[in-house]
């Protein structure tokens, strides 16, 4: 079933909302009970983690449940959700201390890895590491590709339980503390970051969800006080009241840097732009304590209804919501020049997770200052202004709205070179001309 709700404005404190017109609610399929995330894979299917039920549930892009292997039984109270890049899909189960791994035909491992105690939020990081916050572990379990465990990877104090836990493009993982309330900070090797981390979000925060942008600014998502905190890297917090929304719990951004938040408390999804101002998407039926939300590529919010077991699809009309983030390219090549070098970035392949990057950005590792850019449809570009004899490698990274991802890998090194000079012709016998 599919309702047309008008776009209910809310002032925000700093900028008043212009006019969005309306967006469209779809039931997309029926999922377990109790579903408490949601994710989706390449092709755009929706998998839910459902508490209740111990499973994990898959809705087809097209709408309606998968049958067959679905829903797949995993651990008891499964809570956080993850997707890597090969659809293999994470499940958290925050009563049995483990995560199940669930292959894309729908195999199942029940207990691939076990975390502390109380495991929620699911993580994962560009190269498939999966990072989970353990609530009452107080600590970040780290899971690597082969199943090796590190546990504690990150402890986040005794007292803080930390719900959830995201990874920022520089490998840095950060965790929202509900009881401590406030936001953990740690490197990507573990190790907690300095002065002003942790930060705090003030008493009764009750922050649920993290997520952080392309800059290193990190949100959450906070149940209290029905707020959003905006977190700089420097660690400055500006509160944003979720007008509007009443328990605000997962959240999403685009490449836009708008930012989606689910609202359990009176089934809502409101918008929160880079300006601050808000506005509600969407209200009431088919929305039913919506606990958690994604975004596509083509602008399209999924969210999981934990009181209504599915997963309801809201699409916008006139640029009401805009495209998921872009993800990191592959690695380039590189044809050296005379001063130059000519780069060949990969088109990002498509996945309607990540948005269609419109440039890639070409730097030199040895002198990052030499650049170049490929708007898309190209994929090539020149640096020029390189030392001739000198090796280079480059990296390349996607931009989309204001979103431009890591680096990707290094490119084999080239090394710029002088043309070599046009040999002058040897005069024959015949071409000689004597005078007398």
């Amino acid at each position: 079933m599919k309702y047309l709700v008008p776009v209910a404005l809310a002032a925000a404190a700093l900028a008043a909302a212009p006019a969005q017109g309306a967006v469209v609610v779809t039931t997309l399929g029926t999922t377990g009970n109790a579903p408490t995330a949601v994710a989706l894979d390449s092709a755009g299917n929706a998998f839910t983690t459902n508490w209740a039920s111990g499973s994990v549930s898959k809705v087809l892009a097209g709408g309606g449940a998968a049958a067959g292997a679905w829903p797949v039984t995993v651990g008891t109270g499964p809570w956080g959700i993850g997707i890597d890049a090969s659809d293999t899909v994470y499940a958290a189960n925050s009563n049995s201390n483990t995560v199940s791994r669930i292959t894309p035909a729908g195999v199942g491992t029940t207990t691939f890895a076990t975390t502390g105690l109380g495991p929620l939020g699911v993580a994962l990081d560009a190269d498939g590491v999966v990072y989970v916050s353990t609530l009452n572990g107080n600590s970040v379990t780290r899971i690597a590709a082969s199943g090796a465990v590190t546990e504690p990877f990150a402890s986040t104090g005794a007292g803080t339980n930390p719900y959830d836990v995201t990874v920022d493009l520089a490998g840095n993982v950060y965790t929202s503390n509900t009881t401590g309330d406030s936001v953990s900070k740690f490197t990507a090797l573990g190790t907690a970051a300095g002065a002003p981390w942790p930060v705090s979000l003030g008493a009764g925060a009750d922050p649920w969800s993290v997520v952080a942008d392309s800059a290193g600014t990190v949100y959450t998502a906070n149940d209290g006080p029905d707020t959003v905190s905006r977190i700089s890297p420097a660690g400055v917090v500006t509160p944003i009241n979720v007008t509007g929304g009443v328990n605000p719990r997962g959240l999403a951004l685009d490449a836009q840097g708008n930012l989606y938040t689910a609202n359990s408390g009176n089934a809502s999804v409101s918008k929160i732009t880079p300006a601050g101002v808000v506005s509600t998407l969407a209200i009431g039926a088919p929305l039913n304590a919506p606990q958690d939300i994604t975004i596509d590529n083509a602008g399209n919010l999924y969210v999981a209804n934990y009181s209504g077991n599915n997963v309801v699809k809201i699409s916008g009309t006139a640029g009401e919501i805009g495209s998921a983030p872009p993800a990191r390219p592959g690695t380039p090549t590189a044809a050296a020049g005379n001063a130059s070098a000519t780069v060949t970035v990969p088109a990002n392949p498509a996945d309607t997770r990540y948005g269609t990057p419109g440039a890639y950005t070409v730097a030199a590792v040895e002198d990052p200052s030499k650049t170049c850019t490929a708007t898309v449809p190209a994929t090539s570009c020149t640096v020029t202004g390189l030392t001739n004899g000198t090796a280079y490698t480059f990296t390349a990274r996607a931009t989309l709205g204001t979103w431009q991802t890591a680096a990707s890998q290094a490119s084999p090194a080239v090394t710029p070179a002088a043309a070599a000079p046009t040999p002058t012709p040897i005069p024959t016998a015949a071409s000689v001309r004597v005078t007398g």
